[in-house]
């Protein structure tokens, strides 16, 4: 039967453009998690796409053996080692501006102001010093800090002196603030307030420096100053383009005005008014790379250095004859520019563990110089921090977060040091090699060990291939036939938690098999599944000695294979549609039964619940099992013992709170539910959701939730394992000996976890 959860059009706009999957979710912000133990480790953070990117690589100037970088995916990753190991900070939210100060305090923010004083190790949230709620749009791992003065604001920028610091907030409305506060956020000030016509706070460069005790910033194309001592405040330059940075260089003032035909690059002489500014650009329109010629329209975006004679740039330009753009890094020593380092990957047939050693994923995000050599930087992009070490054309070098391996064998594999922003789906174990792993991965297909993890593989993708089947889902090893591995593959970045018409175009998916143990694959079986279906969950038992493969589409509905999956026949018959599509979201097969799970969808400025049906092997028949109020179902987990288990996320109703102008969003009906063959009844409540759940081969239960948190059960009774994790996890899945837990994210790679550590601590 089919359910609506009628939310108003403002709403669903809001979500639609901003959400990519899922819901917002309210809770209570009144205590702090406890902070995690570090007794799991990051399984595979091999930094290359697939999920976010990293915006604010930075050096302590206190401890150059300090790095750190934000990312779009939540956290902070800090090193204490110059980069050869990093580790994870969690977040209540996206953290994409930072700045350490002189006595090395790290400041990062996003939606709320953090402070480090420990060189990352833990984050204290100074701004909004008090919060009574948090409201979280799973998935993307945004928060909307709820607080008196900054209800829906974003951080746009900070800076600091040697006894303040300065930060940005605009909100989504267009109001726009400078404010200071001292470094642990008190004495807080509002410096100036603008009214800005956006439609989102993310499009609006903030930037600032401070010199003199003035404070220079920018909204849009205008520099303006605000002198400390009287809070006067004036306009200094209107840009003819976009304002894309603000720095002082020893003592050079600096700024990019971006225009829609290129950027400009402009800079005092000497920092003691704005009336001597110089225009900096002197590089070719022409230029010769790879044995191609091309034309430039130089776009640069960020300036980093410490003094005239090393400044690095970063630059992301559209090229004639090369196809789309060509980002990069360019130095300018006094004189004369040079070219450092540059983005091959769009120019690639190919990609394996050899052909992206050096070359990065562009574009470039981010890039600081280290305070105390002219020559080292830090830059970031979409896939990794990287260091670059610059002498001159002959004499550099730059490396990254992983080290390519060469075995005895000749073949080559890399090791990886701890960042990560990709998405991970599974990890399965090879029946016949226990150290042989494979973890599912958007972008990059498989990332493949056989060493339990110390090393990777990189799945080669060639030519068609690689545009085609370049995300894999699901994952399955032949528990008979050696090296015999069955999976789900797309072209989708994403596996698309908001299911639309979109879903149906632009999009090819396979299920394929390989003979050689996920290293190559054969996309020619699968018949009976349409080519523009995006198989997402796979569901395989041993029926008559032959293998039958359930599949779920997140367009195109579900199939079936009795013959070891070569082909498929649907199993759509009496399942609701929208708009043409059903959206498969989950599959369990069991020794009579098909439990088929689609996906909320949005349709008509409403909510269309999840749907849940059980198909009858012997008889072919199939009923829709009622879930009442249940609406955004995301998963299901069985075992032949306890039966089927349903993991929820919750909706939520609008509820009037007085302390606030508007009203917020509060939870209802989240967690997990077990159906027992007549009726569904809630198991597990937990309003921060619960996405995915499984039983270990001792029967324990394991679920996962939306904030970063795992939960053990046993005999029916949840306790808090783990806390602290990435803030979105997805799924779970064991060893074969039942001692690890891997752990997949939406963005923050794979965890292994040490399931004896955590379960001789708890007491049930």
């Amino acid at each position: 039967m089919k359910k609506k959860l009628i939310i108003s059009i403002c709403i669903i706009c809001f979500l639609c453009l901003c959400i990519p999957f899922c819901i917002l979710i309210f809770r209570e912000d009144k205590q702090k998690s406890p902070s995690p133990s570090k007794d799991y480790e990051y399984l595979a953070n091999i930094g290359i796409g697939g999920g976010g990117a990293f915006f604010t690589p930075m050096i302590n100037p206190k401890d150059s053996s300090n790095y750190l970088v934000t990312c779009d995916m939540g956290g902070l990753y800090y090193s204490l080692n110059k980069g050869k190991t990093w580790n994870r900070t969690e977040s209540k939210g996206v953290l994409t501006e930072a700045h350490i100060s002189n006595n090395g305090t790290i400041f990062a923010g996003g939606y709320g102001l953090y402070a480090s004083y420990d060189k990352g190790k833990t984050l204290e949230l100074i701004y909004p010093k008090e919060v009574q709620y948090s409201v979280s749009r799973c998935g993307w791992n945004e928060n909307l800090m709820l607080a008196e003065d900054f209800n829906n604001g974003y951080l746009r920028c900070v800076i600091s002196n040697d006894n303040n610091i300065f930060f940005s907030t605009i909100d989504w409305e267009g109001n726009a603030r400078i404010l200071t506060s001292n470094y642990y956020g008190e004495n807080l000030k509002t410096l100036y307030e603008e009214k800005l016509s956006i439609s989102n706070p993310h499009d609006i460069d903030v930037h600032m420096v401070n010199k003199n005790n003035t404070l220079y910033f920018t909204f849009g194309n205008n520099i303006r100053c605000i002198n400390l001592e009287d809070n006067q405040v004036s306009t200094i330059y209107t840009a003819t383009g976009i304002i894309k940075d603000l720095k002082i260089i020893g003592n050079n003032f600096f700024f990019i005005d971006d225009t829609t035909e290129q950027s400009q690059i402009i800079y005092t002489q000497d920092f003691v008014t704005l009336n001597d500014l110089m225009d900096f650009n002197n590089l070719p329109k022409t230029f010769t790379k790879w044995g191609r010629n091309g034309t430039f329209n130089w776009h640069f975006k960020e300036i980093s250095g410490n003094n005239f004679e090393n400044i690095f740039l970063s630059f992301s330009s559209p090229v004639n004859e090369f196809n789309n753009e060509v980002d990069g890094i360019m130095k300018f020593n006094g004189e004369n520019f040079e070219w450092v380092f540059d983005s091959m990957y769009k120019n690639r047939d190919t990609i394996s563990n050899e052909d992206w050693s050096y070359g990065s994923h562009g574009p470039f995000y981010g890039i600081t110089c280290n305070p105390h050599d002219d020559n080292m930087c830090l830059v970031s992009n979409i896939e990794s921090v990287y260091v670059m070490n610059y002498k001159d054309q002959e004499n550099r070098s730059v490396y990254t977060n992983h080290t390519l391996v060469t075995k005895k064998n000749g073949k080559t594999s890399y090791s990886t040091t701890g960042l990560n922003v990709q998405t991970t789906y599974s990890v399965k174990e090879d029946p016949f090699n226990s150290k042989h792993i494979i973890i599912c991965t958007t972008d990059m297909g498989l990332q493949n060990s056989y060493d339990n993890g110390k090393t990777w593989n990189r799945m080669e993708i060639t030519g068609d291939n690689y545009d085609i089947y370049n995300t894999c889902y699901d994952l399955y090893f032949d528990t008979q036939v050696k090296d015999k591995v069955y999976a789900l593959w797309s072209s989708r970045h994403d596996a698309p938690y908001s299911p639309s018409i979109y879903d149906k175009d632009y999009t090819m998916g396979a299920f394929g098999i390989s003979l050689d143990g996920g290293n190559t694959w054969d996309f020619s079986y699968s018949q009976g599944i349409p080519e523009d279906a995006i198989p997402v969950k796979m569901s395989v038992k041993k029926i008559d000695n032959t293998l039958t493969f359930l599949v779920a589409t997140f367009n195109r509905g579900f199939y079936i294979s009795k013959d070891n999956g070569r082909n498929f026949e649907s199993l759509n018959t009496d399942i609701v549609t929208h708009e043409g599509l059903i959206h498969g979201e989950d599959v369990v097969l069991t020794d009579t039964k098909v439990y088929l799970l689609t996906a909320p969808y949005i349709h008509e400025n409403s909510w269309v619940a999840s749907n849940l049906y059980e198909y009858d092997l012997t008889t072919q028949t199939i009923k829709d099992i009622n879930l009442g109020d249940i609406v955004i179902a995301r998963s299901l987990t069985y075992d032949k013992e306890k039966g089927l288990f349903i993991n929820v996320i919750p909706t939520y109703h609008y509820e009037w709170m007085s302390e606030f102008d508007n009203g917020l969003w509060v939870n209802d009906n989240g967690g997990i539910y077990h159906y027992d063959g007549e009726n569904v009844s809630l198991y597990f409540s937990n309003n921060d959701g619960i996405f995915n759940s499984g039983f270990n081969k001792d029967g324990t239960m394991f679920a996962i939730d939306t904030y970063g948190k795992v939960f053990v059960c046993k005999n029916g009774k949840f306790k808090l394992m783990i806390s602290g994790l990435f803030n979105m996890l997805k799924n779970v899945s064991f060893s074969s000996n039942g001692k690890i837990l891997y752990v997949t994210t939406f963005g923050g790679g794979t965890y292994k976890i040490d399931i004896k550590h955590y379960l001789d601590k708890i007491k049930f």
